[in-house]
């Protein structure tokens, strides 16, 4: 009897401590979260790459065009230059729009199309004043401040906030206006759109290329 007893207390010793060891084997510890971190996005900043080849094309389409507003009329000034940009930064396809006026003929602008690769590829168009919004004040441009390309004005547009705004919306739209308007400065005024979102506007001044407005 003593014996029988004494089996079944190391049976019953073997099976707890099997048991204890099974269950630790059954428990296992939480894996770690691993929060993943999304990759940085490289923003594509425009950059102009050759300054003196930028504004030498600058001054041939303004000189072409100045000179074909002068065969117009004799007193020919330019009231804004605008060019625009969609899905793309690139010069081809771009176009750059210079808007004349004259006190002989006041009641209609002279508007040259000028291709930005192409010095031979532009167009000619008289526009009704009536027919074609200005801000309101919107005076000639005073050339001696005019010191800052499109291009220029564009690298720095991108550089505060523009470049963020394209990565975030590749349906975008680039507006730039360089405009002498209500006794502001002569000033580029840079606009990125997009479809379904508001706009984001930067203003650089044409003469020293600072920040007027960024928002």
């Amino acid at each position: 009897m003593k014996k029988i007893l004494a089996g079944l207390v190391i049976f019953s010793s073997i099976f707890v401590s099997g048991c204890s060891l099974f269950g630790k084997s059954q428990t296992s510890e939480e894996p770690p979260v691993v929060i993943e971190t999304p990759p940085e996005v490289s923003l594509d900043y425009y950059k102009v790459t050759d300054i003196n080849a930028n504004l030498q094309s600058a001054k041939d389409r303004y000189n072409l065009a100045n000179g074909l507003a002068l065969k117009w009329q004799a007193d020919a000034v330019l009231l804004l230059l605008s060019t625009r940009y969609v899905d793309s930064l690139s010069e081809d396809g771009a176009v750059d729009r210079f808007l004349f006026s004259s006190n002989i003929q006041p009641d209609v602008y002279f508007a040259i199309d000028i291709a930005r690769d192409d010095l031979t590829r532009y167009t000619r168009n008289l526009i009704y004043v009536e027919d074609y919004a200005l801000k309101s004040g919107v005076m000639p441009i005073p050339m001696k401040y005019f010191k800052t390309t499109s291009s220029e004005a564009l690298e720095i547009a991108d550089s505060m906030g523009g470049a963020q705004f394209r990565s975030d919306n590749p349906n975008y739209e680039v507006t730039m206006v360089l405009s002498l308007a209500g006794g502001n400065n002569l000033a580029w005024y840079v606009v990125y759109s997009a479809p379904g979102i508001d706009s984001f506007e930067v203003i650089v001044n044409a003469n020293d290329r600072t920040i007027i407005s960024n928002d």
